[in-house]
């Protein structure tokens, strides 16, 4: 029963009066599945991008791992400490190198993948209006159907780059750096998994409380300009009536309206605890590395190469106060 009514919703609203030459067809069964259905088309693209975001943040981590090996280099005092030094050296240049050209073409293939989208997203959007009958177009405002057509379609491109490709950069930050702590001693992985179960849950009830007001945000943007844009179009009819106090009352209203959702949405966003749990658990790495270089378990350039890599958490907690 429930498979014959999704059915029938689907034939209506894929029902279309006229019909559009050329139109592709994306799933709309729902919006995740829509937007896959849209990025699939540039699976090339969207492995690329996948990729290199991976390798960039897999180079990019291994600098502070090598940093603690030159310490350790230096406090052997031999003669071949100047050679490995050298050598240590010239592999971190590498290093640089090679997560920058592999980070620009991750950027690249970001920017690639979010004009798509909203290039096809457009364009399917268009083809859907002209495939429209008249009564359609009759009962909706024009200023809320450009408002979708500009601002919505934008926000799309946003949500790729930078949204997504700030979360798989950040994932990934937050990921690869706990991997390269367990090779170094597996004592050590306390204060990073400590984070790492709790971050998640911090972040979901951000984004619990943060996503309807973003959605009444986005709303209540469309009503103030579909309500601005009837105004404009029927200028002569409110003049000749004498309702430009009322009219102007009512954008009022409907800027009051967002400028309040506007509001609350950063005052979700100034509690963010993420950062506040970086900080604490920050201490607690550096205290437990202190025990375990007196207990001899670590070295010094162990240590240092451990702070380092507990310093780039700093991104995925930051990045994700409005990435998500």
């Amino acid at each position: 029963m429930k498979q014959s009514t999704n059915s029938k919703e689907q034939r209506s609203a894929d029902k279309q009066e006229f019909s559009v030459p050329g139109m592709d067809r994306y799933d709309h069964r729902s919006a995740v599945r829509w937007i896959a259905s849209h990025l699939w088309r540039a699976r090339f693209t969207l492995l690329v991008w996948v990729i290199t975001s991976i390798g960039a943040n897999l180079l990019y981590d291994a600098i502070p791992a090598l940093t603690g090996k030159a310490f350790d280099i230096v406090g052997r005092h031999d003669a071949r400490s100047l050679d490995d030094l050298m050598h240590l050296a010239l592999v971190i240049i590498a290093l640089i190198v090679g997560c920058g050209v592999v980070n620009i073409t991750a950027r690249f293939g970001a920017v690639v993948l979010s004009n798509r989208l909203s290039r096809d997203a457009r364009d399917e959007l268009y083809a859907s209006l002209l495939g429209k009958s008249i009564t359609f177009h009759q009962r909706q405002r024009v200023g809320d159907v450009m408002a979708r057509a500009n601002n919505d379609v934008t926000a799309l491109s946003d949500m790729v780059n930078p949204g997504f490709d700030l979360i798989l950069d950040s994932m990934t930050s937050l990921v690869i750096p706990i991997i390269y702590i367990g090779f170094i001693n597996y004592r050590l992985l306390l204060a990073p998994l400590f984070f790492l179960v709790l971050y998640p849950i911090l972040v979901w009830q951000y984004t619990r409380e943060l996503n309807p007001v973003s959605a009444a945000r986005r709303m209540r943007f469309g009503i103030m300009n579909a309500g601005l844009a009837e105004t404009i179009r029927g200028i002569e009819v409110v003049k000749s009536s004498a309702q430009e106090g009322q009219e102007a009352q009512k954008f009022m209203v409907n800027a009051r309206s967002y400028r309040d959702a506007f509001v609350k949405s950063g005052q979700i966003q100034a509690r963010y605890l993420p950062l506040l749990l970086l900080s604490l658990t920050l201490v607690g790495a550096l205290a437990l590395g202190i025990i375990l270089f007196q207990q001899g378990t670590i070295s010094l350039g162990d240590l240092v190469a451990y702070m380092g890599l507990m310093t780039l958490l700093r991104y995925p907690a930051f990045i994700s106060i409005f990435t998500f």
